[in-house]
């Protein structure tokens, strides 16, 4: 498989962090650099498929860089809040918004480099998606094992929700395990290499109308934001019904 390498250019840290997590999960090499003088050195010594620029970088701006770099013949993204005709007077092959979101980006890439990368969605992010498709689902965001942001479709939920659900979760196990119980909503246990073997506990959290579930996937948690009540219930019964390849990352 051919993996198209991308160049990274953004000085803050915590965009870089997060573009870098969503590059990785799409299975693509990449490097990070964080002014215009670092990019223009190493697309001149590493020649990158794709440069991913943000707006202000400390020496130049990115539509300074985009412009240089264009004249190399590489694509450039812009990073950060631009319209297209600015953009596209630079010469940037394409723009992404932030916050970051793993579909835009990926369908991104996919347009830009067609064959010449072979980028499949993550297992999570399909698995966000095909939640999607449930009835009065209104915002599926995925997390890792430690809370931290991974994949969002839908509507945005609270940033820091990860974490919360978390502990949240690992207090309903460790209550269930107190009392010799399972917790009152169970998924099938997942069996395999690295999969848990405990059920999987939902929790259901009620706000006016709305519901937001959150449960275990193997590696990771999920944040699912439903229409109503009746909605949860028939998503709590498709998880229950869902087995291990569904469940699995």
């Amino acid at each position: 498989m051919l993996i198209t390498e991308v160049l990274v250019v953004e000085s803050q840290i915590g965009v870089r962090k997060a573009l870098e997590r969503l590059l990785e999960g799409l299975g693509l090499r990449f490097r990070s650099v964080g002014s215009g003088a670092q990019a223009e050195r190493e697309s001149r010594e590493w020649r990158p498929g794709l440069v991913i620029a943000g707006l202000t970088l400390p020496d130049q701006s990115g539509l300074a860089l985009c412009r240089k770099l264009c004249q190399d013949s590489l694509p450039v993204v812009l990073l950060g809040d631009i319209g297209w005709n600015d953009a596209q007077a630079a010469g940037a092959a394409g723009t992404l918004g932030l916050p970051l979101e793993a579909l835009e980006l990926s369908k991104l890439i996919h347009s830009l480099l067609g064959t010449r990368a072979q980028v499949a969605p993550p297992p999570g992010l399909l698995f966000a998606e095909k939640l999607m498709e449930r009835s009065g689902v209104l915002a599926v965001s995925c997390y890792d094992a430690q809370g931290a942001p991974q994949h969002s479709v839908g509507l945005r939920l609270p940033e820091g929700l990860g974490g919360r659900a978390r502990t949240s979760l690992a207090d309903v196990h460790w209550l269930a395990e107190g009392q010799g119980t399972t917790p009152h909503v169970t998924m099938p246990p997942l069996r395999g290499a690295g999969l848990a073997t405990r059920p999987l506990g939902v929790i259901q959290v009620e706000y006016g109308e709305r519901c937001l579930l959150l449960f275990e996937r193997s590696g990771g948690i999920v944040a699912c934001l439903l229409r109503d009540s009746a909605s949860a219930s028939l998503m709590k019964y498709w998880l229950r019904s869902t087995g291990p390849v569904e469940s699995s990352f």
